[in-house]
């Protein structure tokens, strides 16, 4: 966890908050940790995307090996 987000999630403990700003503050912090997740997620999603090329192409290289053998 990112040192900043954990001391602000330790300022939503302060009893000198009002429960409005208390509730400012685990909004702003749960939008932060869902942008978080989200680009987390998105680059996940293209290196799953590129070594599902990748597989696609050596399968495709395998094929044309096994009929070029198959020729021979």
């Amino acid at each position: 966890m990112d040192p900043d987000l954990a001391r602000e999630y330790l300022v939503l403990k302060d009893p000198s908050l009002t429960s409005k700003e208390r509730r400012q503050l685990r909004n702003k912090l749960s939008a932060r940790s869902f942008r978080e997740r989200r680009k987390e997620l998105s680059l996940f999603f293209t290196s799953l995307i590129e070594f599902i090329c990748l597989l696609s192409t050596l399968t495709g290289t395998l094929i044309l090996l096994k009929l070029n053998f198959v020729v021979l």
